[in-house]
């Protein structure tokens, strides 16, 4: 709903001169974040008091400082406005951005919802990262390797990975795509040992051969590479 609001917003200034739907953005997207926030805090709330095995607790809403970081964030979703020449479609890629900036900073009330209530559980066991069927290969790799929500976990724009509070007596649903993606990001580690092993230094240091061949650096990025391959995956 959140990101109906303001997409449909910015669609209807879409036409006006582009620093001043600017102007109108930055002002409107906070907004927009902080009603549909409250929303979310509540929804997660009323999740954790549900779920939780024990009656009685009665859950805290989370009140996240997001003033600067969804600034940040809107400086770099209005780019396409401002340089349109580098983009196919701008309107477009400027409205999906906004979007997507929107509904991570409205999901952020309810997962620091969950982890705050967790954190004052003494029931608790913690908060996990649950990626759905249809998770990215970020969120994929992500869930596999380190499901444990922390508070620099990782999420980005559009993102439906969902925080799931865990007791001893309501443990976690099991995910039935996990032991795949587990599988592949472990191929992928061993894909890229493998081809380093091939691929000889020649007397080169590390930091030369890797500025030589970047796509054999065990990181994210290539990790994410090979799985997208393994797991036949587009994005």
């Amino acid at each position: 709903m959140a990101q109906n609001d303001i997409g449909s917003y910015a669609q209807s200034i879409a036409d006006e001169d582009p620093a001043k739907v600017a102007g109108q953005l930055r002002e409107a997207t906070p907004a927009v974040v902080a009603t549909y926030g409250d929303v979310a805090a509540t929804s997660g709330a009323l999740f954790y008091e549900n779920n939780r095995p024990k009656p009685g607790y009665n859950a805290r809403l989370a009140t996240p400082s997001i003033g600067e970081a969804l600034t940040g964030e809107l400086g770099w979703a209005l780019v396409p406005l401002f340089k349109p020449d580098v983009f196919l479609d701008p309107a477009s890629e400027m409205l999906g951005r906004v979007m997507g900036v929107t509904q991570k900073f409205v999901a952020q009330y309810d997962r620091d919802t969950l982890s705050l209530n967790s954190s004052l559980d003494s029931l608790s066991l913690g908060v996990r990262r649950y990626a759905r069927a249809d998770a990215c290969t970020f969120c994929a790799y992500l869930t596999s390797i380190d499901a444990t929500v922390h508070a620099d976990t990782d999420w980005h724009n559009h993102c439906h990975c969902v925080s799931v509070p865990w007791w001893e007596d309501n443990p976690l649903p099991t995910n039935p795509k996990m032991d795949e993606w587990s599988d592949a990001a472990q191929k992928a580690e061993k894909e890229l040992m493998r081809l380093r092993a091939e691929t000889p230094r020649n007397g080169m240091k590390r930091k030369q051969y890797f500025a030589q061949h970047p796509e054999l650096a065990l990181n994210r990025k290539n990790i994410l590479r090979i799985m997208r391959r393994e797991l036949g995956l587009s994005h």
